[in-house]
């Protein structure tokens, strides 16, 4: 997907991250990534707008303080907002190249987040793009079907109670009943 492939590119390219996810958010902090590290969550939400799709992003950029002091988080959260801020910029100044304008954003700070106590800025985004859609393209065939689903086989039950019996399916157990009393 574009967006991701954008974000993907934002956080090789940037000097100051280290790792890159994209993922849902209960998998954040299990120990497993690079810090600094870009987080880009999904799901992410896309509107149309006349001729342009406007994506609702959330991400964090995020650090390990190294010891959980006020000042040591301070310090990470300044770097995270920094970064954050520079990598929406560095997303405005490169727009001639894949297409997408930073239209609006939202930061708010976070401390020990999540399992592994990260620290850093979470940014929702709404950044704009045009609409990826092939004009020239014949999608429509008027002709077209669909086939109709069975949710369930058709069957005739004989039994005088209305009750089917399957002896004829291979593979099931016989069971035979004894009275030993």
């Amino acid at each position: 997907m574009q967006i991701v492939d954008l974000f993907y590119t934002l956080a090789r390219d940037c000097r100051r991250i280290r790792g890159f996810a994209y993922g849902r958010s209960s998998a954040k902090g299990a120990g497993n990534d690079a810090y600094p590290l870009l987080w880009l969550d999904d799901p992410i939400m896309a509107r149309r707008e006349g001729g342009a799709l406007f994506y609702t992003v959330n991400f964090d950029v995020l650090g390990i303080p190294e010891e959980q002091t006020d000042a040591a988080i301070a310090s990470v959260q300044g770097e995270a907002l920094e970064t954050a801020c520079i990598l929406l910029e560095h997303v405005q100044r490169t727009r001639g190249t894949h297409g997408f304008t930073v239209r609006a954003s939202d930061l708010v700070s976070v401390r020990s987040y999540y399992d592994d106590a990260a620290a850093g800025w979470r940014c929702t985004a709404v950044l704009a793009a045009p609409l990826p859609l092939d004009r020239c393209g014949d999608y429509s065939d008027e002709d077209g079907t669909l086939p109709m689903p069975q949710p369930l086989p058709v069957f005739s039950a004989d039994g005088p109670s209305g009750c089917a019996v399957f002896s004829e399916k291979p593979g099931l157990p016989s069971f035979k009943m004894t009275d030993d009393e």
